[in-house]
Formats: structure tokens, sequence, C-alpha cells
């Protein structure tokens, strides 16, 4: 009996990781992933990605564009290849980009010796920052889940919130993991049932508030053997905003701060930490002091500040 096909499947994340999901292959098998851009080409160019034994997946970040992929499975001297299959990852979007900051490091722009280095320092320190901050910053659509909190009001995670696309309100939801959650008749009217609070000249929120007209967001009630009335019970995610949130064009100062901790990261592969004092007789010495989250120093922070998200009580 021939070798039978693999199975490839495909997804990519926010960040630009392309999962390759293998199925229907001996456990024991090799399987071999490979990646193209030139498959329309006379002559197409593969690229091996990844080795792994049986079913499993293989990641790998390939940069934004359109990629194919293929497995290979090899078994007791029978090799079969999967179907050829096609993704597109997006460009990933970055609080500062490679022309900021070889200008900022003073860097010309024709020197590429670096690129490979500034262009990684710049995805981890924009993830360092957001990090810190507890928000994204670039404009995007978000599905999120909330929980009711008898209050007038929910804030919403990503800012500032452009639109709401649409918000739903069911009850015993469970996050969208309840069958039927989120039915149709569960959808929300913009304007009678709830209205987004804008605060911006723009008409964007800065806030995030969202308030749900004539009344509170609700939370649901639970019974109990023996109690005659109900109870608030915990939240169970019954509720489903979908909205646009972020800056379309990163603000200057969130720029400044990513050059500014690129800059610091780049100098302390070379050089270190700066050094605050230092004692001569039993040697000793101290190093400036940072924030818990290391690079991030004061300076940086200071900027940060006002984007940083605060808990609503």
């Amino acid at each position: 009996m021939p070798l039978a096909a693999p199975t490839l499947s495909l997804a990519v994340d926010d960040d630009g990781v392309v999962t390759a999901t293998i199925g229907n292959s001996n456990v024991a098998s090799t399987n071999v992933l490979y990646r193209s851009q030139s498959v329309l080409t006379p002559t197409p160019v593969w690229t091996q990605v990844g080795t792994r034994t049986g079913n499993g997946t293989i990641t790998n970040s390939p940069g934004d564009g359109t990629y194919y992929y293929y497995v290979q499975t090899t078994f007791s001297g029978e090799s079969n290849i999967s179907l050829l299959d096609q993704i597109t990852v997006p460009a990933v979007a970055y609080l500062t980009d490679l022309s900021g900051v070889k200008t900022f490091l003073g860097i010309s722009q024709s020197d590429t010796s670096e690129d490979a280095l500034l262009n990684s320092l710049i995805a981890e320190a924009s993830d360092l920052i957001e990090e810190y901050c507890g928000r994204k910053f670039n404009l995007a659509t978000y599905t999120e889940y909330y929980c009711g909190n008898g209050l007038p009001f929910i804030v919403l995670n990503q800012r500032p919130v452009v639109s709401i696309t649409s918000l739903y309100v069911d009850e015993l939801a469970y996050w969208g993991q309840a069958p039927g959650a989120f039915a149709v008749t569960t959808l929300k009217v913009e304007g009678d049932y709830y209205a987004l609070n804008i605060d911006q000249p723009n008409g964007t929120s800065r806030s995030g508030l969202v308030f749900c007209i004539n009344g509170w967001w609700p939370i649901p009630f639970n019974y109990a053997p023996g109690l005659i009335s109900p109870f608030l019970g915990p939240g169970v995610g019954n509720i489903k905003v979908v909205y646009s949130a972020g800056y379309a064009n990163v603000p200057t100062p969130l720029q400044l701060a990513c050059n500014m901790l690129i800059a610091k990261t780049r100098n302390s592969r070379t050089y270190g930490e700066a050094l605050v004092s230092e004692k001569d007789e039993v040697y000793s010495y101290q190093l400036k002091s940072e924030t818990k989250m290391g690079l991030l120093s004061k300076d940086v922070t200071s900027i940060l500040a006002k984007y940083k998200n605060q808990a609503v009580a």
C-alpha cells in the first residue's frame, strides 16, 4: 500500500507568524515543510522551513507577502507530498520604521549593514512598549468579549476607538462558546441600546467608554436551592463587541519613545549600562537603575505615561 499523502493547513497570527499544521502522516514519518514565493515562475525556488516527526505543527515568520507551502513525508523508503497551500501574511505595523530609526541614529539610509538588527529591534521595542502600556496603537479591527458589570458603562481595551461595527448582549453566551451564542437576535442598535462616548474633535473616543442607554450592562442572575430570590452571578462573557481602534498614523511621541528605546538597546550591546558609582577598596559598582521591564528608562516611561492603560473601577 503506497504511503498516504499528508495534509497541510496554514494559519497566520497578528505578529505574522505562520503555523503549518501537518496531518494524516505516520507517527514515525519524517515531514519536511517547504515554502516559496515564486511558484508561478518557470524556475520556482523552494526553501526548507522546518522538519518534524509525525503529525503536528511547524511555525515560521516569513515576513509580509504571499507564500506557497507544501510538506513532504518520508517513511520506510517511501515518499509523498501534500497539496499546495497558499497564505498571505499582512505587513505587521510597528511604532516606528527603519527609515525613521536610521535618521534618529544618524545612519545613512544607504547603509544597510545594520538593517537586520534594526528591524529586529523595531519589532522588539514596539512589542515591549505595547506590553508596558497594556494596549495596541496601530489601527486595527478587534473582536472582544466583556462581562456585564452592573454599571452604565464598559471600557473597551483598545483606544482611541474609531467606530463600533457591532455589539451583542447574550446573557449566557460564555464568551461565544455556548451553542447558538450571540445570535442575530442579540444584536443591539447603536444610539438605541448603547452609545460610544465621542470625546475627540475627529469623532473618535479616547476614553473608550460605551454607555448602556437608560440602564446598565447586565450581569446574569443565578439561582440556588433554598433561596427565594435570584442573586447576581459572575460575569460570563455576555457582551461581544466588534470595533476599530488605534491610530492611522502613530503619534510622534510614541515614535520618539520607540526610537529612544532602540538606541539604548543598540548601545547597550556594545557599551553595557550606564555606571552610576564605584568604590575602589572592596571593588563594587552600581549601574543606572531601570524599570522592572529592564530597558524602559525613566525618559521613555515619562513619554509613555499618557498612553498607558489605567484601571477603571
